[in-house]
Parts: structure tokens; sequence; C-alpha cells
């Protein structure tokens, strides 16, 4: 049923070195649920800080309903990172449906993905941050990610 805060969802988190090693998320690396200021404004988060070298990943595994839905969050680079951006990327089923690198001060910027081709199916949703080789103070968050009826 929609809609639904992935915020409140089971999800996993990972970090995928750059040099292939992947591993089960460890102290502030990977994801955690918390608040976030961007841009001044505080919202509810997913935090998900990618390490020095490499990505964080977060991972739902859901089946969307028989009508159409839409993911919708927001990205940003917390207020006083000293990282010179973030990539982020979502991905559906491993393909990948956003790709946007933040800079910080950029505050949130919001994403819409349509997820129509896959409704009464099984999906895994990714969320993607990648440090750009630069990962102190890559502090990457998801402002209130949510399932809705696409209209």
């Amino acid at each position: 049923m929609l809609p639904v805060n992935l915020l409140q969802a089971q999800f996993s988190s990972h970090v995928l070195f750059s040099d292939g090693v992947e591993q089960a998320s460890y102290s502030y690396f990977g994801g955690s649920v918390g608040e976030a200021k961007c841009g001044g404004q505080n919202r509810p988060v997913l935090s998900l800080h990618p390490p020095p070298s490499g990505k964080s990943l977060a991972d739902w595994w859901l089946k969307l309903p028989a009508t159409s839905a839409r993911l919708i969050t927001s990205v940003g680079v917390r207020d006083g990172a000293k990282s010179k951006g973030v990539g982020f990327a979502i991905e559906i089923n491993g393909r990948r449906v956003f790709d946007k690198i933040v800079q910080v001060d950029a505050g949130w910027l919001p994403v819409q993905v349509s997820l129509a081709e896959w409704k009464n199916q099984p999906v895994v949703i990714t969320f993607l941050t990648d440090s750009l080789q630069e990962g102190q103070f890559a502090w990457a968050a998801w402002a209130e990610p949510r399932l809705e009826a696409e209209r």
C-alpha cells in the first residue's frame, strides 16, 4: 500500500571500496536514520556517509503495488561539511535511474523517479553515495525518501 516511508522500512546498508572490496557498514560509514540540516533546513533523513575511497549503499527489497508509483526524496550534503562534493545515485534492480554530483551549500535538491515500469513486481531500490575519492566530511543525506502513487 502507498505511501511508503522508506525511513521506516527495513533496509540493508553496506560499503563498496574503490578496490572492489564490499563489506557491511561500520562506524559512521553506511546508513542510519536521523535528522540533517542542509541549506539551513532540518529534515528527517537517511544519512549515507561514503568511505574516503568508495561508496555507501542502502538497499530496500520491496514488492511494488499494481498501481504506478514514484520515488520521492531530496538529496543534500549537510551544512558544515568540508567535502568537494558527493555523488548521489539511485538504482532499481541494478539499473541506474538517477545520478547527480551535489556540492556543499547546494541545500536540498528534490528528486523524483517514476517506478511505473516495475509496478506489481519485486524490486531492489538502492541509494548510493560516492565520496568521489575525497570522503572526508562527505556528509551525504537523503531527506524523507518515500514511495507515493504516481499521478
